[in-house]
């Protein structure tokens, strides 16, 4: 019986080891889903989709809401944090990766989403008076740098692309948004836990983005949501890559740790590229090569070097470490 014991804190720590391994593979395939979605089927936009992949998701949030509703009483304080967090953070972070979407490739979305836990460390130094260790001015300039090398790589091998930059920084400040998300949902972990606090708040930004939809969306496009394949490419979008991967990175980083689970899902970007690769066809330079490796050497090390006071993230990548805050 003590040798089961002593097994089972190891074997734990495997499966979280997956978990969170899974939950990287299965955020890395959110873009090239989208991107599939949106060249098959030219009459969708973004908005139209992201709508039908919150709308699929939102019954797993309304589940979690229900199951944890013990956990803590959710006061009128607690609600304005909740609808702050969804609303101001992640509903808007969402809107704009997707619409960024329309113009930038996916391997290009992902290098530039990955910039989000340097925003959360710049967020600690102007709102919260965190000061920046020389380390973590480095890696700024690091993943900064890596992120403008990729970008000016695919300005070169598409010639003249206008969209390029409106799309570049739709996702640049989605990043943002990601990272002030977590900052807001903070004060909601502590109060209600993390599993019911996944489930408020991406319950209000499941609703807030079917009410853009509803205001934004031409009937002419619902009836082309609805229909095989979008409807396919929502389901995947809303199951794989939101409900099950913000399950399983939840309970990895519960077991394990931030820091850990970070180092994990380093190599995200990197696989979305080469899925990228495979289902889109698309391909980088060497130089970009250097520029993507440069992005996420920059990332881990303000990452990593950064003391953290937070628990968990909700969603997508496990946190930046750093002070006082936690970090798509």
């Amino acid at each position: 019986m003590s040798a089961i014991k002593k097994l089972l804190p190891k074997t734990t720590a495997r499966f979280a080891v997956i978990c969170v391994l899974l939950s990287s593979i299965l955020f890395s395939a959110k873009a090239i889903v989208v991107k599939m979605a949106l060249v098959g089927e030219p009459m969708i936009d973004g908005v139209g989709l992201l709508a039908l992949r919150m709308g699929v998701a939102l019954p797993f949030f309304l589940c979690l809401v229900w199951f944890t509703r013990g956990a803590g009483k959710v006061t009128a304080k607690v609600w304005v944090q909740i609808i702050a967090a969804g609303v101001l953070g992640y509903y808007l972070a969402s809107v704009l990766d997707f619409i960024g979407l329309e113009y930038i490739s996916a391997s290009l979305e992902r290098i530039i989403l990955f910039l989000y836990p340097t925003f959360a460390v710049l967020f600690g130094v102007i709102f919260l008076g965190d000061r920046l260790r020389a380390i973590s001015i480095f890696g700024l300039i690091l993943g900064y740098l890596g992120t403008l090398i990729v970008m000016l790589g695919a300005a070169a091998g598409i010639g003249a692309q206008a969209d390029l930059i409106k799309g570049s920084v739709l996702v640049l400040i989605s990043a943002a948004a990601y990272a002030g998300y977590l900052v807001l949902a903070e004060p909601v972990i502590k109060s209600v836990g993390q599993w019911r606090a996944t489930g408020l708040i991406l319950s209000v930004s499941s609703v807030a983005c079917l009410l853009h939809a509803f205001v934004t969306v031409p009937r002419t496009e619902v009836a082309v949501l609805f229909s095989q394949p979008t409807l396919g490419y929502g389901i995947l979008l809303g199951i794989f890559a939101t409900a099950i991967p913000v399950s399983l990175v939840i309970y990895g980083i519960r077991q394990i740790g931030a820091a850990q689970s970070a180092m994990i899902s380093a190599g995200g970007p990197v696989l979305t590229l080469f899925l990228a690769a495979i289902f889109l066809g698309e391909s980088l330079s060497w130089i970009q090569w250097i520029g993507v490796a440069a992005n996420i050497a920059g990332v881990m090390t303000v990452s990593l070097t950064v003391r953290s006071k937070q628990t968990t993230p909700l969603h997508a990548q496990p946190p930046v470490q750093s002070e006082n805050r936690g970090s798509l």
